[in-house]
Order: C-alpha cells, then sequence, then structure tokens
C-alpha cells in the first residue's frame, strides 16, 4: 500500500521559525516542525509547504514576499489532487497574534525596531472575518484534492494568565491584549470548522492550556530572539495529530455501524414480530428481550475502552472487530475497505458472524458468575449506579484521604468521571492533596500496566502516581509511630 501523502501549509507555527535544522533559511521552515515529527509517525510522504510570516490570503492565492521579491507562489497551489490529509495553521499574522508579541518584545532595542518593520502588517479582522478566510481555503482545497481530510491546527496557548514576564516589556496589559486576540484566533478557528462539516479542528490551545509561559511544562518558551515556538511544542502538537488521524482510521467501521444501529432500531421500532426474531436469530440472541439484545450489540464498541499503547493493533479486540466488521483481510489484494464503509449487506452479516463465533460465548454474566450458596454478584442483588453513587458519593466526593483519580482523555468512560465537563461545577482540579491525573490520548486505565509506559503520557502519570504512593505510605508510617 502506498503511503499517505500528507501537505502541511501554514506560517511559523507549522514551519517551525528557529528550530534547528533549517531545511529553507527564506521560509524558515525546520525539518524538526510538527508537520515532518507526524509524517515520520505515521510514515507518511510529506509536502511541506508551510512559510513563516505567511498569512491566510499567502495560503490562498496571494504570493508571499522575500525582502519584495516573490519568493513563494501560494501554498495552495502545491497540493496534489491525490493529497490524503492537509493541516492548516495560520491566522494569526492576519490579526497580528505573534506578530504582535516579537513587535513587543522587540521594541526596547533600535534593531529590534528595524527588524519590526518587516513583519507582517495586522488587519482589523473580526473572527468571522478569519474563520471566511479559512472557509475559502478549505472550500479551494476541496475542488484540488476532494478526497482529502482537512485538519485545522489551532496554536498553542502561550499566556496561560495575564501575569507580567519579567525582563521584557510584557506588561499585565499588554499580555492581556495579546490573550484577547489569541482567543478571538481561536473563535475563528471553530467558526470555519463548525461552517464546513467534515473538517477536524485540533483544539491545540484547550488542550495546551495548563502549558504556557513559565508553567512547569510550558510548550512556547518566551525569548528575546524570533524562536517563539520551539521543538516541545512541535513534538506535542505532532502527538495530538497522531492520536486524531488513529481516530480518523476507523471511520469505515464506524460509519457501517451507524447503519446496523439504525437497522436494528428500525425494525424493533416496527414491531413486526417475525422480523424482529429473524434479527435476533441472526445474532444468536433469540432469547433476549428488544432492549437486551440491542444493548448487546454495543458490546464489541466497549471494547475501545482497553486500547493499549504497546501492541496496538496485534490484541485489540476493538480493531479486530472493525476488521471483521469490514472484511478486511491482511495482505490480500484488494482488501482494502473504502471510506464511507462497505455497506449494511456486508456489514450486518460480517458484524453477526463475529459476534456470535469471537465474543458472546463469554460475556454474559450469569455464565460467568452463576449464584454459588448464595452468593450473587451486584447486579443480581439489586445494585445500580445510583444505589453506588449514594453510598460513595460519585462526583461530590472529594473529602477524601490519600485518594488519587486518574481519567484517559479518550475513555469512554470519562463523562462520567471527575474529569467529566458534565460534572457539577467542571472537572475536578487537581491538589496536592487530591491529585488529578488526565492521560494524554489515553483509554481506560491506560496507566495499569507499566508496559503502557512506551507513551510519554503514560509513563509521566505512572511516574506521578509512584511518588504519591510512596509518599502517602511513608506519611502513615510516620503517623504510627506517632
Amino acid at each position: 500500500m502506498a503511503p499517505l501523502k500528507y501537505v502541511a501549509l501554514g506560517s511559523s507555527v507549522a514551519a517551525g521559525l528557529g528550530i534547528p535544522p533549517i531545511t529553507n533559511r527564506f521560509a524558515q521552515r525546520s525539518a524538526n516542525n510538527y508537520p515532518n515529527i507526524l509524517a515520520k509517525k505515521l510514515g507518511a510522504e510529506l509536502i511541506d509547504l508551510s512559510v513563516s510570516g505567511a498569512t491566510l490570503k499567502n495560503l490562498l492565492s496571494e504570493p508571499q514576499r522575500y525582502f519584495y521579491v516573490i519568493s513563494f507562489e501560494p501554498q495552495i497551489k502545491g497540493i496534489p489532487a491525490d493529497a490524503d490529509i492537509v493541516t492548516i495553521s495560520g491566522g494569526g499574522n492576519d490579526i497580528g497574534y505573534i506578530t504582535g508579541i516579537m513587535r513587543d518584545i522587540w521594541s526596547t532595542t533600535f534593531s529590534g525596531r528595524l527588524l519590526s518593520r518587516l513583519l507582517p502588517t495586522a488587519e482589523d479582522l473580526s473572527n468571522q472575518d478569519v474563520a471566511d478566510r479559512f472557509t475559502a481555503i478549505i472550500d479551494e482545497i476541496r475542488k484540488i484534492a476532494p478526497k482529502a481530510l482537512i485538519v485545522l491546527v489551532e496554536y498553542p496557548t502561550l499566556f496561560g494568565s495575564d501575569d507580567p514576564i519579567q525582563d521584557t516589556p510584557l506588561d499585565k496589559e499588554r499580555i492581556r491584549h495579546h490573550r484577547s486576540v489569541a482567543d478571538s484566533l481561536e473563535k475563528a478557528y471553530q467558526l470555519a470548522a463548525k461552517a464546513r462539516p467534515g473538517v477536524r479542528l485540533i483544539s491545540v490551545g484547550e488542550l495546551s492550556r495548563e502549558h504556557g509561559v513559565r508553567s512547569k511544562e510550558p510548550w512556547l518558551p518566551l525569548s528575546t530572539g524570533i524562536n517563539i515556538v520551539d521543538s516541545s511544542a512541535n513534538r506535542c502538537i505532532s502527538q495530538i495529530l497522531q492520536i486524531s488521524h488513529q481516530n480518523d482510521t476507523t471511520q469505515n467501521c464506524s460509519q457501517d455501524f451507524v447503519r446496523i444501529a439504525q437497522h436494528v432500531g428500525d425494525t424493533i421500532a416496527a414491531g413486526d414480530p417475525v422480523e424482529i426474531a429473524h434479527l435476533k436469530d441472526v445474532f444468536g440472541t433469540g432469547a433476549l428481550g428488544d432492549d437486551d439484545f440491542a444493548r448487546a450489540l454495543v458490546w464489541g464498541l466497549d471494547n475501545w475502552q482497553i486500547e493499549m499503547f504497546s501492541g496496538a493493533g496485534t490484541t485489540s479486540v476493538f480493531l479486530n472487530m472493525c476488521d471483521a466488521v469490514e472484511g478486511a483481510v491482511d495482505d490480500v489484494p484488494g482488501s482494502a475497505i473504502p471510506e464511507e464503509g462497505v455497506g449494511l449487506e456486508k456489514a450486518l452479516p460480517n458484524f453477526a458472524s463475529w459476534f456470535k463465533t469471537d465474543y458472546i460465548a463469554n460475556r454474559i454474566c450469569s455464565r460467568l458468575f452463576p449464584a454459588d450458596k448464595g452468593y450473587k454478584y451486584g447486579l443480581a442483588n439489586g445494585r445500580t449506579a445510583e444505589t453506588v453513587n449514594e453510598h460513595m458519593g460519585g462526583w461530590n466526593y472529594t473529602n477524601s484521604t490519600r485518594l488519587m483519580w486518574s481519567n484517559g482523555e479518550l475513555d469512554q468512560w470519562g463523562t462520567r468521571g471527575v474529569s467529566s465537563k458534565f460534572r457539577p461545577g467542571g472537572p475536578l482540579q487537581s491538589t496536592e492533596e487530591v491529585p488529578v491525573f488526565v492521560i494524554p490520548g489515553g483509554h481506560h486505565c491506560s496507566d495499569s500496566f507499566l508496559s503502557q509506559g512506551v507513551n510519554p503520557g503514560v509513563k509521566a502519570v505512572q511516574e506521578a502516581e509512584i511518588a504519591y504512593v510512596k509518599k502517602w505510605v511513608a506519611e502513615f508510617y510516620e503517623q504510627k509511630k506517632g
């Protein structure tokens, strides 16, 4: 299979301004920017068209001049018709975001003020104006490369608070101004993504909120030079994009499951007992009631929660299920699956076969845990989510001692945990007394196995958890002595 063809468009955030090694000194394009890092992780062929200082007009229609000489054609002209992925990172130069910060920093010296004249001039644009520029680029890309996945990649957070930066001219007022510009740019990305269904938005700004300047792990160190974006930010962005792309690789499976779910729902809703009985028999679940039958079909999807970072794709129940549904066969010519899936006629019997032969036998609670001398499993004893929450306190249990919380960013149970955005009062904030960890790209219990430490995010959480356990054990014995 040919490698993915990946095209990167954008300004300095994409180009990697100031990060060695520089492969094009006029574009200030780095070999260690996030497009290069991502391409290596995906095994993709990269066409990097990003140029530091570019505006969205330079991406779409206007040549970008370097010292008043036409140097770069509009970036969009370099996109091939067979592109698979196109990322866009820009807009900041249109409204004077990074360039505005650079002007402030350079304003303290004569040479800096001279250099500032070379920076793009900001326009007075609303976030809708910037969004319209994004959508114009998106529309043109779809004409050139209709099958490409288009991804909008936001700028990382630079300032997490209004606090002034020591030894720079960035006082509270100026930082507040630059943060408002960043907020406006983020809004433009969101408006553009909403206006063009199918475009993926990577909310780097939100994901990097706790990694601004002067945080414990800043993604973007601030210097008095021009190196605003460093390699650590590019590594983080590439990791986020890789996770997003991995989510996209099962889109055909997802679409076929939508068809299956619609068919099952329509059949049950129609109320024909013969048709309902036939459908249940296809899955070997003739004895189940309608609700239990429909719920049982979700079991395979539940395995998304236990995706592993090490050995992914070799023992993944979820991906094996998707392969079965789509009829994928390794190393067989012509077995590639279309993006839109194989359709209900093929997907339904494929799923039913996998469900009966590979999955259902060991997944029925009453078979696994029959009553023994009066003892029963929790559900058989009448326990429910409500009774457990009533006993334990649910989301509101925060007055704890030596209890830490760990959640996977992609955990399907995440909306039910303390880090859920639906929790009253918002996600539980981490404190020294009640630590809360969210594993970047993590699934359910990703930190439970040391082998999953091959993922840097998991490893960092595991090390922090172990440190807390050591500390608490030591405190326990100290208290015991007293």
